[in-house]
């Protein structure tokens, strides 16, 4: 039987380098409990590069990447993740447009006077009205699209106010905002490109928020001191980059991977959960597309992560983590 195969120990190995997730979520995200000025220089390069703890950190999560990619590419999916996925991708559209107006009502019963995260403060009055505007809207396919140019005006006011680099880590509204264009305005026919886009920009936020966590140290430790308990008593940096590095494996699973794809959403989504607890609403309403996107892209197939082989995919997520820090610190410079 199918089930058969998944066996104890092969499951461990699966999940093993998620599990070690645990810290990720626990600090929520840092621009929104600390104070965090991307003006400054960020951590150079050649401090990490040199670094023996980011070196070996870096080394080990190749190792998590080759394990878990040769796992699951061996693994049979079971038929009852078959069904999940057929019927994900027939409730795709209504889920994510009822998740998306939850989330803008929200923002507004909880007397958050912001554009679209909680830090993303804004005193105009126009911005209750789009939040309202996008949760009509979305709530019926036809206008949806309407929607996601709306929720693009918002990152576009964000930008201005805030600035791009800033903005870069909200992609995944973008994503969002694309996911609902394209349901809306071809009713159906670009389900499976939609999702794409939106897995692509959910993990672009993720990897844009672990390089900050090597980039920007300063910020975490301000939550540390609030939050000591965070740490586990581990020393802050070994602690800080390893989680970053396990949320660059996560995300990049959730491209790459097949079954660890949606273990990285399980694991994402349970630690999103339990961040509540220490941040409390804010942190709840604030994370609630990045978990709305999760649970659609759990419940449905990831076509590219079946199509890659164990070595292109270290070669892969060498190269993702080479460009994606080269094009942080490049823009860093440009933008800032």
């Amino acid at each position: 039987m199918i089930l058969e195969k998944f066996r104890p120990a092969t499951l461990a190995a699966l999940m093993l380098p998620l599990i070690a997730a645990l810290p990720l979520s626990a600090h929520g995200h840092v621009k929104w409990f600390s104070e965090y000025d991307v003006k400054t220089s960020p951590l150079a390069l050649s401090e990490l590069a040199t670094s023996t703890l980011f070196l070996t950190l870096f080394a080990a999560s190749l190792i998590a990447v080759l394990i878990v990619i040769a796992i699951d590419r061996r693994l049979t999916m079971p038929s009852g993740i078959a069904r999940l996925e057929y019927a994900g991708e027939r409730y795709a559209s209504r889920f994510v447009r009822a998740a998306t107006a939850v989330f803008f009502v929200s923002l507004q019963l909880a007397g958050l006077d912001v554009l679209l995260t909680p830090e993303l403060a804004s005193a105009s009055a126009l911005v209750p009205v789009l939040h309202y505007a996008i949760a009509a809207l979305v709530l019926f396919e036809a206008t949806a699209w309407l929607g996601g140019v709306l929720i693009v005006v918002l990152y576009a006011m964000g930008a201005s106010q805030y600035g791009m680099f800033h903005m870069l880590d909200y992609v995944i509204f973008i994503g969002i905002a694309a996911f609902l264009v394209l349901v809306s305005l071809f009713r159906g026919q670009h389900v499976e490109r939609a999702l794409a886009i939106l897995r692509l920009s959910t993990a672009f936020s993720l990897l844009w928020g672990a390089i900050e966590k090597f980039a920007y140290p300063d910020g975490f430790h301000q939550l540390f001191d609030a939050y000591p308990y965070l740490t586990f008593g581990l020393d802050r940096t070994f602690f800080l980059w390893s989680a970053g590095f396990v949320e660059f494996v996560c995300a990049y699973l959730l491209v790459a991977g097949r079954l660890s794809a949606k273990g990285s959403c399980v694991v994402l989504l349970f630690f999103f959960g339990i961040a509540v607890i220490p941040f409390g609403m804010v942190d709840a309403i604030g994370h609630c597309m990045f978990a709305a996107s999760l649970i659609a892209l759990l419940c449905t197939p990831n076509r590219t992560g079946a199509t890659l082989r164990t070595f292109r995919s270290i070669g892969r997520f060498v190269g993702s983590m080479v460009v994606m820090f080269g094009t942080y610190y490049t823009l860093q410079t440009a933008l800032v």
